[in-house]
């Protein structure tokens, strides 16, 4: 059996948790203010139907099961290598920037004494290992934090009931729809459209037809999560607090406090976020390594385990000079970076790939 065919339900919760990565604990969709969980909704369903073109676009070739091979049939060898250095850059960089997040998220909020660089190597160390170890392993690790951070939301939305505060969402769409429209944006590029980097490995479904079950599934869970943390974020904070927290996730679960057993659920959070943040920097670094492999006919994927991890993890640090100019770059920048793969590109490759094959089908005919 290939060493990177997984099940499709391994696939849908490897991709949910990817999907909510770091979205757990940052912000999500600022540019629409209070009304940040109505963008994120209006993002999580123009993204299943994004995917589902991401889908159809493979499934136009035979032989294409990633993002590499149709590059390569689209643009041909030169300009497609080209292509593939820049998509193979992107889960690069993605990688290393979830795990500067979850360097600055977990010495922020629990180890304000310890070197960041030392929760940077901890992160790319276990990445690396599991991709020594496999995509298999990495599904079935999936399947185990899948249960463990599901119930999350749930627990968290019981819990804080008594704090939830109506006025706080109110008044809806006071500020008209464009800022719903820029909140949408910036959700369908991030956390959403980085989802294209499940199309950059090597991973092998039990279909082709698969894709649309498993992009649908993991769109809609990690959706409408993203849509009941952001709810409860505006409903318990209001949006000024949720705006100045660097985590508001972890500002709600400060304010817990049912008697005197019940307070104190931050560890909650970091157990999310860290083991989410975990899946999304382990694929990023499957992607960089297959690409990589891919465009240098590299047989033995698993050598580039080392180099790629180390390689992310040095960016990590060096990209940004502090939290501040990391946050920066995340919400007002990321998105912008991000649509550029999910979504200039691939809208000039559909059109090319469309008339490739009416080309192609007008010749077989003649």
């Amino acid at each position: 059996m290939n060493e990177n065919s997984i099940s499709d339900i391994h696939a849908t919760r490897m991709l949910i948790l990817f999907l909510l990565g770091s979205s757990l604990a940052l912000h999500n969709a600022t540019d629409a203010g209070r009304n940040n969980w109505i963008a994120v909704f209006i993002a999580m369903i123009f993204s299943i139907f994004l995917f589902y073109i991401y889908s159809y676009m493979l499934n136009l070739i035979k032989d294409a099961t990633n993002f590499y091979d149709l590059h390569t049939f689209v643009y041909g060898k030169y300009i497609g290598i080209i292509i593939n250095i820049l998509y193979m850059s992107f889960p690069l960089y993605l990688g290393a920037t979830i795990i500067r997040e979850y360097g600055e998220y977990s010495r922020t909020v629990s180890l304000p004494r310890t070197p960041l660089v030392v929760p940077l190597i901890f992160m790319g160390i276990l990445c690396i290992w599991i991709v020594k170890c496999g995509l298999k392993t990495l599904g079935r690790w999936s399947n185990l934090f899948f249960f463990i951070d599901a119930p999350l939301p749930t627990i968290l939305f019981i819990l804080t009931i008594p704090l939830l505060n109506i006025e706080n969402i109110l008044p809806i769409l006071y500020n008209g729809i464009k800022p719903i429209l820029k909140g949408t944006f910036y959700s369908t590029s991030v956390p959403f459209g980085e989802g294209i980097v499940f199309l950059l490995t090597s991973i092998t479904l039990s279909s082709k037809s698969s894709h649309k079950k498993v992009f649908r599934n993991s769109i809609i869970i990690s959706g409408l999560t993203l849509v009941g943390v952001c709810l409860i974020e505006i409903l318990i904070l209001g949006y000024d607090m949720y705006d100045l927290s660097l985590f508001p996730a972890q500002t709600v679960a400060k304010k817990i406090s049912i008697g005197t057993f019940i307070e104190r659920l931050e560890p909650l959070v970091l157990i999310s976020t860290t083991t989410a943040a975990f899946v999304k920097v382990s694929l990023c670094l499957f992607a960089t390594v297959y690409g990589i492999s891919y465009i240098f006919k590299i047989k033995n994927t698993k050598l580039l385990a080392f180099p790629c991890g180390f390689l992310m993890i040095a960016l990590s640090y060096i990209l940004h000079d502090n939290i501040l100019d990391l946050m920066d770059m995340y919400l007002n920048y990321k998105s912008y970076y991000s649509a550029f793969f999910c979504l200039v590109i691939p809208s000039i490759t559909l059109i090319i790939l469309l008339f490739k094959v009416y080309i192609l089908k007008k010749k077989t005919m003649a």
